[in-house]
């Protein structure tokens, strides 16, 4: 009788071991818990970087006033060259001025590393959008994941067109965008 009750307790053991296997994983797909982590085991295995952009002074409307070094401003095919699929993160913004509520829209643009590409002054052309119209108000600002998390492109030369601006008089004012991407590529080491 006893070993009857030991292997119907062993049975019943086994179904909810079962059954909680079951819940943790269906059709492969792990729970929320194990997806996250294996998420951000693949983020570490991808080469991540980081780039800041400065620009100073009044911005114009339908411009690229941000340089990405020794003070070269951009242009419709002349920003951040990236030789590789990548993915925009994050971007912060900070910006010093006399002025109480600066603010800027903007738009991030990625155009393919080509040759053949020669666009119109002032028109995109065959860039690829990657963030369309943010407006960013006031001294510091930062956009994160979640929707980022899928903004990217092809390797190609990262822009940032000012689109407008409000509240944007002191002549002295300096501004730096900082993104955050990641290649679209596990780090392998050979």
């Amino acid at each position: 009788m006893s070993s009857f009750n030991n292997n119907f307790s062993l049975m019943r053991t086994i179904k909810a071991v079962d059954s909680s296997l079951n819940t943790v994983i269906v059709n492969g797909v792990k729970n929320e818990k194990d997806l996250r982590i294996a998420e951000i085991e693949e983020l570490r295995r991808k080469v991540g970087f980081m780039s800041t952009c400065e620009a100073e002074g009044i911005l114009s409307d339908n411009s690229y006033p941000f340089s990405y070094g020794m003070g070269g401003r951009s242009g419709v095919r002349f920003g951040l060259p990236i030789p590789f699929d990548y993915f925009l993160r994050q971007i912060g913004f900070t910006c010093e001025s006399t002025d109480a509520n600066p603010s800027i829209t903007i738009s991030i643009y990625n155009y393919p590393l080509t040759d053949n590409f020669i666009p119109t002054e002032g028109v995109e052309g065959d860039g690829i959008p990657l963030i369309e119209n943010l407006t960013i108000s006031g001294k510091s600002f930062r956009l994160e994941p979640p929707p980022l998390s899928s903004g990217g492109g092809p390797g190609g030369n990262l822009i940032i067109k000012v689109i407008s601006t409000t509240g944007l008089t002191d002549e002295n004012t300096k501004m730096r965008i900082t993104l955050v991407l990641t290649a679209d590529l596990p780090l392998y080491f050979y």
